[in-house]
């Protein structure tokens, strides 16, 4: 059982992430990064998050590939 929700931050600037992550682990969230929306893919499917948070001007695929990976290994 999880002791803090999770989130998936997924931008290519790892400021902005540094910058969401500090925020809300601070308010309790255990907070995961990926700065591509494969590896994002890929944590989603590890860590399954609660929430994801991402970039939708990623480099490659962009944020709505990410988003329809996601949806489509959730409904197998």
């Amino acid at each position: 059982m999880r002791n803090r929700p999770i989130v998936l931050m997924v931008d290519d600037d790892i400021d902005t992430r540094e910058m969401y992550a500090w925020s809300l682990e601070v308010r309790g969230f255990e907070v995961v990064c990926a700065g591509t929306a494969a590896s994002g893919a890929k944590l989603a499917l590890e860590r399954r998050p609660d929430v994801i948070i991402t970039d939708f001007t990623l480099p490659g695929e962009d944020g709505f590939v990410l988003a329809e990976r996601v949806r489509a290994a959730e409904a197998i």
